[in-house]
């Protein structure tokens, strides 16, 4: 809980100042760095901390891969509430946003979060090919030192595993695509309907066939609790 307050409390700060710099400056990519950079940070630095000491190096490979799609996928969610903010900002306070800069953050926000569907994509075909089940999250080695030492931790729930929103964002790329060809080739409404309820039911039974099968219930499953499996 600690731990969620801090961070929380570091992002509106970082908001608060990105909203500055954009008023000061007019540009929108420095209200949206901060906020975003702070957001993947830890997970990235997870990332590398997996990569490092996990002595299982299929299990280090794809753990690795997740955590640095969730720290992708938390950048671009950061980004796009910070955007949201600047924007409604700017409204209040009688500005009108320039549609140029804007376009631009969002053309970069949009490969972002391809870019994290296809490494979550891959990250989950090589789980599903190598039998690895994943359980991730920015604070995991403080989770696994908890977990060896046989403490009780809040985060420790299927619930707190984000490998969860990495795959559940990675299945809905098609989804994105197929919105998009709908909205770029307008046709019958017939049509239209087809395509998004084809791609949702595809997405909906993709990640309910993929879920169980690479998703860890919890922590000791995807890890274990053994520290001879770490090097440091």
């Amino acid at each position: 809980m600690v731990f969620r307050f801090r961070i929380s409390l570091q992002f509106l700060v970082l908001l608060v100042v990105g909203i500055i710099l954009y008023l000061l400056t007019g540009h929108v990519w420095l209200g949206v760095v901060l906020p975003s950079l702070q957001a993947g940070w830890r997970s990235g630095q997870t990332a590398v901390w997996v990569l490092r000491t996990d002595v299982v190096r299929r299990r280090a490979v794809i753990g690795g891969l997740f955590c640095v799609a969730m720290a992708c996928w938390k950048s671009a969610a950061s980004a796009f509430v910070s955007l949201l903010a600047i924007v409604g900002t700017a409204l209040i306070l009688g500005q009108k946003p320039k549609t140029g800069h804007f376009a631009a953050v969002m053309t970069v926000l949009a490969g972002a979060v391809v870019l994290t569907s296809l490494i979550g994509l891959a990250g989950a075909v090589a789980a599903l090919l190598k039998g690895v089940r994943l359980w991730v999250h920015p604070e995991l080695p403080a989770i696994l030192e908890v977990s060896r030492r046989g403490e009780v931790s809040p985060v420790l729930s299927r619930k707190q595993n984000h490998a969860i929103h990495v795959l559940a964002t990675s299945l809905s790329v098609p989804l994105l695509f197929a919105g998009a060809w709908v909205l770029i080739e307008p046709g019958s409404v017939v049509r239209a309907l087809v395509v998004m309820g084809t791609s949702v039911a595809a997405v909906a039974i993709g990640f309910v066939w993929l879920a169980p099968r690479i998703i860890a219930e919890d922590v000791a499953t995807g890890w274990g609790v053994d520290p001879e499996t770490f090097s440091g």
